[in-house]
């Protein structure tokens, strides 16, 4: 009798016939049926159904973990927003206290009205009282240092061209000597009929 391995394949004097068998020895080449079976088809979808149960389970339980750790997620939150509504309220404090340039120059502020040492007296009640403060000056000095208008200073003189003056005589302005020669800057003589 013939003697057949498991496999499918035959195990005589060394040589395989290619047309029988299923398996197939390490020598053949024959074309092998890929086809899974019913049963592996049930074994690979039971193995899919496993790993779906097994992954939905494992996010259930992320799931109660994190729904057990409500209070401290929500306090966290809210730590959170409080802070970050915190520092965007600094920010935009710093932005606001920075000052923004509006002009090209610099507000110098008024000097402050002192007294000497030796004005100084004992008593308040007799400083000598301050003068009266313009009003106008004083808002507008405010308005000037908290960079709502410009600061500006002077404006330059313009020098103006010196006008040079000429003297021209008109018709009407000559005059004449008694000898009829004329008198001024036109040397014309004069006319017969003066």
């Amino acid at each position: 009798g013939e003697g057949r391995a498991p496999g499918g394949s035959q195990q005589s004097d060394g040589e395989g016939s290619e047309g029988e068998g299923g398996g197939g020895a390490a020598g053949s080449r024959e074309v092998v049926n890929k086809k899974k079976t019913a049963q592996k088809l049930a074994r690979a979808r039971r193995v899919r159904e496993r790993e779906a149960a097994h992954s939905a389970a494992k996010a259930e339980r992320k799931r109660e973990v994190q729904l057990g750790r409500l209070g401290p997620l929500s306090s966290e939150i809210k730590k959170e927003a409080k802070a970050l509504g915190r520092r965007q309220a600094e920010a935009a404090a710093r932005e606001e206290a920075r000052r923004h340039k509006v002009g090209r120059l610099r507000y110098i502020g008024r000097r402050p009205e002192v007294l000497c040492t030796d004005e100084l007296v004992s008593s308040l009640r007799q400083l000598p009282r301050p003068p009266e403060t313009d009003l106008i000056a004083d808002r507008f000095d405010s308005l000037q240092e908290r960079n709502l208008i410009e600061v500006r200073g002077p404006a330059p003189k313009t020098k103006r061209p010196k006008r040079n003056v000429y003297t021209r005589e008109g018709h009407k302005d000559r005059r004449y000597n008694a000898a009829g020669k004329a008198v001024g800057f036109d040397k014309t003589e004069k006319p017969v009929w003066m």
